[in-house]
């Protein structure tokens, strides 16, 4: 079975390359570089590294380059017209458990002989986000729960079916029956505990990102 491409819409819509009798030649997406604070001190050997001082590294951009062959000549046309420019969700076949966010840059198009190969180059996100959402679902009397994130920290969403107090890294909120973002509540690769006295159920939701 040949891999495939998927491209996702703002809208939701997918758009199927296949669809345009485009075969996929090639997909690379480099690893996204950190972004490095190194720091160049006068008597010191080498560099004072600053990259993780806040607790975790972070990275630039990543490219994501994809190359097609149409058969038809301009069948990637009404392709291109539809991804070009937009912020979009990049799913590949092989690993379609996750995906690339982001923005078609450039295209360049070479057509010879009657075969046209066109190379796409993205602007993206630097992880691979999870296609379906992680969700943990306990009554608050089976609190406490570890939670914790592949790579990317993220802040979950909370939704509670009637008021209780939440804690987490040691700050405590008093949250409302209902759905809740707290900014404190910063899930790391690192896991840690969540608490809860009250009653109810409580849905914790959040997205993950490898690299």
């Amino acid at each position: 079975m040949m891999d495939t491409i998927t491209f996702i819409l703002p809208s939701g819509v997918q758009v199927n390359p296949a669809t345009y009798d485009l075969i996929l030649k090639s997909f690379d997406a480099g690893l996204p570089e950190p972004k490095l604070n190194l720091i160049t001190i006068s008597g010191r050997d080498g560099a004072l590294d600053l990259t993780d001082w806040a607790g975790e590294v972070r990275y630039e951009n990543r490219a994501v380059k994809i190359a097609f062959r149409d058969m038809n000549e301009n069948g990637y046309q009404p392709m291109l017209s539809l991804i070009y420019d937009r912020k979009i969700k990049i799913i590949h076949s092989v690993d379609d458990d996750y995906y690339y966010y982001g923005r078609c840059k450039k295209a360049e198009v070479e057509t010879r002989r009657h075969v046209t190969d066109i190379d796409l180059e993205f602007i993206c996100d630097p992880y691979r986000l999870s296609v379906e959402p992680t969700t943990i679902t306990k009554s608050i009397s089976e609190m406490p729960v570890i939670l914790q994130a592949q790579r990317m920290s993220a802040v979950p969403s909370i939704t509670l079916t009637d008021s209780c107090s939440i804690t987490f890294k040691g700050v405590t909120k008093s949250l409302s029956a209902g759905t809740h973002t707290v900014p404190e509540f910063v899930i790391t690769r690192e896991g840690s505990i969540m608490s809860a006295s009250g009653t109810g159920t409580i849905t914790i939701t959040w997205t993950e990102g490898v690299i």
